[in-house]
């Protein structure tokens, strides 16, 4: 049997995993709402998380008081709650479209951010023996649904879309993939 102090660590490591999951869900799901609203702006277009997060620096014509809701330590792509993030883009808007419709000079078509777990947190649930469902590893693009994968990997995005075929959709309502699983 156990001693209760191992019983009670690997609680708060299960319970830390929890919470790391379902800040960087939300993450996602803020970086999608925000690449939506810059889109309303940019001719449907998307950019990098730089302008989508300070907009009047990318598009001159972006209201100053319309804000996406994209705080700079999700536009820098930092390591957050236990997850290292990237922004992979798809195709760049040609130079055409860019002049005739005056969007930012580096929009682009689409667009895929993942986040996985870092190997600080890989670490951690080695260390503790934590087996819960896996560390999970997540994708949204400008699609409606957010992807996951039960591994903590995720294949690279082709063309700035989620491999939506290697992973999993979650519910919108949901939090966590370990949380909806309880």
């Amino acid at each position: 049997m156990a001693p209760i102090g191992v019983v009670i660590a690997v609680g708060h490591v299960k319970s830390y995993l929890d919470s790391c999951e379902a800040a960087t869900i939300d993450d996602l799901r803020t970086v999608r709402r925000a690449q939506a609203i810059y889109a309303e702006h940019n001719a449907g277009f998307f950019d990098a998380l730089e302008c989508v997060g300070a907009p009047p620096t990318c598009l001159k014509s972006y209201p100053s008081d319309d804000a996406t809701g994209l705080e700079p330590g999700l536009a820098s792509l930092e390591t957050r709650s236990g997850y290292v993030r990237t922004l992979f883009r798809g195709p760049a808007v040609s130079s055409n479209i860019i002049a005739e419709k005056g969007v930012s000079a580096t929009s682009i078509r689409s667009y895929a951010y993942v986040a996985v777990p870092s190997a600080r947190l890989v670490q951690l649930t080695t260390v503790f023996r934590v087996q819960p469902s896996g560390l999970h590893s997540f994708c949204t693009d400008g699609g409606e649904a957010l992807w996951y994968r039960d591994d903590g990997t995720m294949p690279p995005p082709i063309g700035g879309r989620c491999p939506a075929e290697q992973c999993k959709p979650m519910a919108q309502a949901s939090t966590s993939p370990r949380l909806a699983s309880r």
